[in-house]
């Protein structure tokens, strides 16, 4: 439940795809194990996955939803163990307690869902199974011009589904989306029938696919071509691509105010890269005249969106007081925010902060948590603080073998402090052979 956020229109939408990973309808299993205990299949404790577990977990949200109430509240991880051991259902366990009983309201879900906790994953549903069961119960409570609402949704998806089988949706760590093609002949075809049918997301993919040239040869022309047509409809990744291709002026002329308009018209879809980038524009000054007032504006619209660069400037922005007041306490939580979406930039200063002194009282147990976390996504200058605190033993023991691991990893970045570093260590050969050569 954590990792589902409800926006300003009541839409759901699903966070922290770190531990993500796409999975081949024809070959199922996973041996990871992957996710919060309390919401993972009994299966997954055994190092077992398949699609089944996945319907497990969403049996464990809804019921989550329905009591308000998680099995964290009222189980410890050894009953749930012992539970799972014993091969029982955890639904018995939780009717034989008098436990999260679902409200009367929700009473014609409950079976279904019982099933989806279902020890054995073979007698869980599957997912057609479970939307055919609330699509009707759905549509039993509409009028006729609701219900004719609904089946226009669907049948102006359903097109466009068919090609979501032939590719699968990563998130960069600019938090912009990219399409990788497992079939791009079977995608091109059932995008290019979605798109006739005038779908918006069809044709901004498409314009996509040819804009970046991966899986085709580039056609600029045509890419151009979709995502105007894609902008046409309001789709607000089209224009947020419009707005950078205007602003970047290499395939089209530049028109900053042509671009401006488009990252503006993605902006109030939500599209939290073209807020992010209208408050980096606007605190720059860079294109447009600076203006605090209206960068902070959009900054925090994007932050409000999981945007982890955003969160970060903003966090940077209140840390050095940079035009606006400083605000530490501020400034440590958007920083914490873009580090639980995985920015090293933000966990990187975050260690500097609680390293030194300059803005925060000192932690090193926090500074040491954050440099890790951001060393591990590979940050060359977190990689040299840490090379720099196993080397000398004021905060933990000397390991001089991590120590030259964690430089090597940051001068491979072509950090120099780095570089110089393992260049004294070689050249004193103190606590490694002497080696002149390097």
């Amino acid at each position: 439940p954590n990792n589902i956020m409800i926006d300003s229109d009541y839409n759901a939408k699903l966070i922290d795809f770190d531990i993500a990973k796409h999975i081949d309808a024809d070959n199922n299993q996973n041996t990871n194990d992957l996710g919060s205990n309390y919401y993972i299949s009994p299966e997954q404790f055994y190092s077992e996955y398949s699609l089944k577990s996945d319907i497990y977990s969403l049996g464990m949200v809804i019921y989550y939803i329905f009591t308000e109430i998680s099995l964290i509240d009222i189980i410890s991880l050894n009953e749930l163990l012992e539970i799972y051991k014993s091969k029982k259902n955890i639904i018995e366990i939780i009717k034989a307690k008098s436990l999260l009983e679902i409200p009367n309201k929700f009473k014609y879900y409950a079976d279904k869902i019982q099933k989806c906790l279902s020890y054995f994953p073979k007698n869980r549903p599957t997912i057609t199974e479970l939307f055919q069961k609330y699509t009707k119960a759905i549509l039993k409570n509409l009028n006729e011009d609701q219900k004719k609402e609904i089946f226009d949704i669907f049948e102006y998806h359903e097109k466009l589904l068919n090609s979501l089988f032939c590719f699968s949706v990563e998130i960069d760590e600019n938090n912009e989306v990219n399409y990788i093609i497992h079939d791009i002949n079977k995608s091109l075809h059932y995008l290019t029938i979605a798109s006739d049918d005038n779908n918006s997301d069809a044709k901004y993919i498409l314009g996509k696919i040819y804009f970046d040239g991966i899986y085709v040869k580039q056609n600029i022309e045509k890419s151009i071509k979709f995502l105007n047509e894609s902008s046409e409809l309001n789709n607000p990744n089209a224009n947020y691509c419009l707005g950078k291709i205007n602003m970047d002026g290499i395939y089209v002329k530049q028109n900053i105010e042509k671009s401006i308009e488009y990252l503006k018209k993605s902006s109030e879809k939500s599209n939290s890269c073209a807020q992010y980038l209208l408050g980096k524009l606007f605190f720059e000054g860079k294109f447009v005249d600076k203006n605090i007032a209206q960068s902070i504006k959009y900054l925090k619209l994007s932050s409000n969106n999981y945007n982890s660069n955003a969160q970060f400037l903003l966090g940077e922005i209140l840390l050095r007081g940079i035009y606006i007041e400083k605000d530490i306490n501020e400034a440590i939580k958007y920083l914490e925010l873009s580090s639980e979406n995985n920015n090293s930039y933000a966990q990187y200063l975050l260690g500097k902060i609680y390293f030194k002194d300059k803005f925060y009282h000192k932690d090193f147990k926090k500074a040491f948590h954050y440099f890790k976390l951001s060393a591990d996504r590979n940050n060359d200058k977190a990689q040299f603080y840490l090379g720099c605190i196993y080397y000398f033993d004021d905060y933990r023991p000397k390991d001089i073998k991590v120590s030259i691991e964690y430089f090597l990893k940051s001068a491979n970045q072509n950090l120099c402090e780095s570089q110089y570093n393992l260049g004294i260590i070689y050249y004193e050969g103190i606590y490694v052979e002497k080696n002149i050569n390097k």
